[in-house]
């Protein structure tokens, strides 16, 4: 008796495993998605005519029009997200810009010995040496 069990459990062991493999598998392909519809609204034109208007009007027309709709809007869709993913990209690269002027500034920006003075200046001596050598006007 222990021996079926031994059996059952790993025969139901393995139908797991194989299981979730078979999901797995199919979890990873990707599905076909046509962009346009692949049955023909033409062939509509052959169903029983039920209403006042013909067939023609009452249903192929209404689904080529809405097959035209769908493609303008997935047309303005692609747009939209391409235009979206332009203004991303130049944001990223103003905050890289912004990020990089942020690490470079110098140490002491705005700091008082950077700041030019109209008092001192490079190789002006009249504050330490007296001017005895010009004339004095009384």
């Amino acid at each position: 008796m222990g021996k079926h069990r031994n059996c059952w459990l790993i025969a139901f062991v393995a139908v797991g495993c194989w299981l979730d493999a078979v999901v797995v598998g199919h979890a990873q392909v990707r599905r076909y998605e046509p962009s346009r519809p692949t049955v023909s609204p033409y062939l509509n034109l052959f169903r029983d005519q039920t209403g006042i208007l013909p067939n023609y009007q009452a249903l192929v027309r209404p689904q080529l029009l809405q097959n035209e709709t769908n493609q303008r809007q997935r047309a303005i869709n692609q747009r939209g997200a391409a235009e979206a993913l332009n203004l991303q990209a130049q944001l990223y690269d103003i905050q890289q810009r912004q990020a990089a002027e942020l690490q470079m500034s110098p140490t002491g920006k705005n700091a008082w010995f950077q700041r030019p003075s109209q008092r001192n200046q490079f190789m002006n001596t009249s504050r330490f040496y007296s001017q005895s050598g010009k004339a004095t006007s009384r």
